[in-house]
């Protein structure tokens, strides 16, 4: 079993350095609703607290807010138990994202929270930048949502450093507390992270918690080079993610990391999530399980760290193409 992460501590930055634990694993529910039916997420969201798993992620975009409603109803009951944390402004209003604007956010949350069926969240994020609304406009609906007690603290999702930066100023001249945490992209064939906003955490210490390990499923083992988008896969009529990952560049790339996981008695999946749970700087890993068993690979291969020669040796072939991969940031 995975030993639970006291809530208490879920925000504060992972020891680095020798010996030091793997990432936390929280669940992310962005299949729910979609991809994955209301029966499934109900069992995958019972095993995840039978598992001791401390975190749930969703976004009020997810299945349109289903996903939040299918979150809401199975943790009736245990709701003290877990921390719960919820992204607004990429929802599609009329067609385009609802964007971030002071009213906009404020209805957005309060919707959430009633689909959630809680009185707060403790994370609120925001989902990816809105270069239309002015960034303090929207700190004051965020600051508003704090001292509500309707969040009990607030992230980002998909922003640069210097972004980051900028909102630690903006906030300390407010007097109001600065983004607890981000959630970025970064998985083995996508490192981009590692050249600025690593580097960044390093200096400005926040809590970092990564998306798309399994590259949206191109390091589940299942694509080849030549083939085609499997029916039902997240590639499936998903252009967004064709563009991000679908190449036959980073196909091959995964058959040579597959190469190297059976090498060392490994799946794909095992060493992607063990080699993204190790990193330094990254705290706590975002899983995106379809099913039961998804969820378990995810638990099992985060618990066992690599063999420090794997560790090296992925590094080092993956390494070969940083710099060419999709931005962490939107």
């Amino acid at each position: 079993m995975t030993p639970p992460l006291p809530l208490s501590r879920w925000l504060e930055p992972r020891a680095s350095g020798p010996g030091a634990p793997p990432a936390a694993v929280s669940v992310g529910t962005m299949n729910f609703g979609a991809r994955t039916p209301a029966p499934e997420a109900q069992r995958i969201i019972a095993r995840a607290l039978e598992r001791g798993v401390p975190f749930f992620d969703t976004a009020n975009s997810y299945g349109n807010g289903e996903a939040e409603r299918l979150l809401g109803q199975a943790l009736r009951g245990r709701r003290a138990e877990v921390g719960i944390a919820t992204k607004v402004g990429l929802a599609r209003v009329r067609g385009k994202p609802e964007g971030l604007a002071r009213e906009q956010v404020v209805r957005a949350v309060e919707d959430s929270l009633k689909r959630l069926g809680t009185d707060y969240v403790d994370v609120l994020y925001l989902h990816a930048p809105d270069a239309a609304t002015p960034v303090e406009e929207t700190l004051e609906a965020v600051h508003g949502l704090l001292r509500a007690g309707k969040a009990r603290h607030w992230g980002v999702s998909n922003h640069a450093a210097w972004q980051l930066l900028e909102l630690r100023g903006l906030c300390d001249a407010r007097g109001m507390p600065r983004p607890a945490v981000s959630q970025v992209l970064y998985n083995v064939l996508v490192r981009q992270v590692e050249v600025e906003y690593l580097p960044f955490t390093r200096r400005y210490p926040i809590h970092t918690t990564v998306y798309n390990p399994l590259a949206g499923g191109l390091l589940s083992g299942r694509h080849v080079p030549g083939g085609t988008i499997p029916a039902g896969s997240r590639f499936d009529g998903n252009r967004f993610y064709q563009r991000r990952y679908w190449s036959e560049r980073l196909l091959e790339q995964a058959v040579r990391l597959r190469e190297v996981a059976e090498a060392a008695g490994l799946t794909l999946v095992e060493l992607a999530y063990a080699w993204l749970a190790g990193r330094p700087g990254v705290d706590s890993v975002l899983a995106g399980p379809a099913t039961v068993e998804h969820l378990d690979a995810a638990l099992d291969a985060c618990a066992k760290p690599l063999p420090p020669e794997v560790a090296s040796h992925v590094d080092e072939l993956s390494r070969e193409w940083l710099g060419t991969d999709a931005t962490y940031a939107r």
